[in-house]
């Protein structure tokens, strides 16, 4: 999650092109999934990257949880 965030937010991200897509697990390690889809929506830059949810959690609350941060898929 820290190296996500600092490959698409960090301070030299201005000087590369976004990924296509982003693949996010919700289960990481430092900073999880749901942060980092967070912070990408957060940021005018990553806002409308779109951002799949991929994890093994089955857990409803996962699942509503990262549509309502503006996943675009789980």
């Amino acid at each position: 999650g820290e190296e996500a965030l600092d490959y698409l937010l960090g301070a030299d991200a201005g000087s590369r092109e976004l990924p296509s897509l982003v693949l996010l697990d919700i289960n990481l390690p430092k900073v999880d999934g749901l942060t980092v889809l967070k912070h990408i929506r957060g940021h005018a830059r990553t806002q409308r990257l779109p951002v799949v949810i991929l994890s093994s959690s089955t857990e409803e609350q996962d699942l509503a949880t990262s549509y309502d941060n503006g996943a675009n898929s789980y």
